[in-house]
């Protein structure tokens, strides 16, 4: 290997001495390296073996969820708000149907309200909990698909605690400790190149994600009947 690096560097004109035994080495280091091949990246096909799949990651209480209890508990108050604002339009109490949704309205102003409220119950709730987690649904229709990886996401759970110190009047330091999650987990999140139809959209993800370990890697040469 070394031959070939060092004629490598003859041929195209290089000097040896400004790379020097340790820069010679170094590159050879570099060519003997070799990517392994069980390493899921964008763009390999992979097989669902295990179709555990991801509604959301995080907290127990979601963005979407305290934009519903918004909507539930305060829609007649933010209506009766926009008409004080905009006494000459013309604003209809919505139907409330489903899920607690609005047929209306479709003010920017209402839906802009709606959110703020959210950031403002999720605070005041604490997100529900401390704990993150994955938030997955057993989906057997989906066992066995292959499909391509499209994206891949690192996330991090566990149990959320705050910063805590400051600075010690008695010593004249300050004693600072970040917050962070305990007993944390790293997970290798896919997106696969496989849709799903918004009707049985999983969570708010209209392609499939999945974690890795729930996946196994199908090489070039290896049988796989494609479902996508």
């Amino acid at each position: 290997m070394k031959t070939n690096i060092v004629s490598e560097i003859l041929d195209s004109g290089g000097d040896l001495l400004s790379y020097g035994s340790r820069g010679i080495k170094q590159l050879s280091k570099k060519r003997i390296r070799k990517l392994s091949p069980n390493i899921i990246r964008v763009g390999d096909t992979v097989k669902i073996i295990n179709p555990e799949i991801i509604i959301r990651i995080g907290y127990p209480m979601s963005f979407d969820d305290a934009c519903k209890e918004a909507k539930k508990f305060h829609h007649d108050d933010i209506i009766e708000f926009l008409q004080k604002i905009f006494p000459s339009r013309e604003v209809k109490l919505g139907k409330i149907i489903g899920e607690i949704t609005c047929d209306y309205p479709r003010l920017k102003a209402y839906n802009k309200i709606v959110k703020a409220l959210a950031f403002e119950i999720l605070g005041n709730k604490g997100f529900g909990g401390k704990e993150k987690k994955i938030y997955s649904e057993i989906r057997q229709d989906l066992l066995g698909i292959t499909s391509t990886v499209k994206n891949i996401f690192i996330r991090k759970t566990g149990t959320y605690f705050p910063s805590s110190g400051g600075y010690d009047s008695w010593t004249g330091e300050y004693d600072y400790d970040p917050g962070g999650l305990d007993k944390e987990k790293t997970h290798k999140i896919l997106e696969l190149d496989y849709w799903i139809n918004e009707v049985v959209a999983i969570g708010s993800n209209y392609y499939i994600q999945i974690e890795a370990c729930n996946v196994e890697k199908i090489h070039e040469g290896d049988s796989q009947n494609s479902d996508y």
